[in-house]
């Protein structure tokens, strides 16, 4: 019996879960963002930009405590707007999408998420997964989306261990308590230790 409790591995603690989920969900979202590369539909812009957005908050997951509460206040409204000035400037559907989806993936990895924020993640990017599946042919698209699939099941099992730990703990949210103060797993992120 001893033997057995000396081979165990050390289980994470609820904030290294928390951390390891916030990673895994800027790697979906970096995944998924880059099938741009495969498109010829445009968004190359809002791709740089997310992909700046996202790999900051990853390395520096404090950073989301810091956009201010207007910002989430008029984000749905502004992200409207835009879709729907697109659609009329362009007026081709797909396009118009296919940057929404950026759009949405940037607001997502711009703010602290819940469950429900986390399974946005998985299937926005699984969007742009698709569209980019049917319209390329490309040998390094089988690897992304190979890629995409392993992170995404890692964050889903990542998602279900840290709502278990939750509920079992009665713990409160991944979010921050009060506007502009980060969470506590957050507040004390150290990748080199996570890994």
């Amino acid at each position: 019996m001893t033997t057995l409790a000396q081979g165990k591995r050390p289980q994470l603690s609820l904030d290294e879960l928390q951390q390891f989920k916030w990673l895994l969900g800027g790697m979906l979202t970096l995944l998924g963002v880059w099938t741009v590369f495969y498109m010829d539909l445009g968004g190359w812009i809002l791709m740089a930009v997310t992909t700046f957005a996202a790999a900051a908050t990853v390395v520096w997951p404090v950073l989301p405590a810091r956009v201010p509460t207007l910002v989430h206040t008029l984000a749905f409204p502004a992200i409207v707007l835009f879709f729907v000035g697109d659609l009329w400037l362009t007026t081709e559907v797909l396009p118009a999408m296919v940057r929404l989806d950026i759009l949405l993936l940037l607001y997502r990895s711009i703010t602290y998420r819940q469950r429900r924020d986390d399974l946005q993640v998985i299937v926005l990017g699984l969007f742009l997964i698709v569209v980019a599946g049917v319209l390329t042919v490309s040998l390094m698209f089988a690897v992304q989306i190979l890629a995409y699939t392993g992170c995404a099941l890692g964050f889903l099992l990542a998602i279900t261990l840290n709502e278990a730990a939750i509920g079992g703990q009665g713990g409160p949210p991944a979010g921050p308590a009060q506007p502009g103060v980060p969470p506590i797993w957050a507040a004390h992120a150290d990748w080199p230790q996570l890994f």
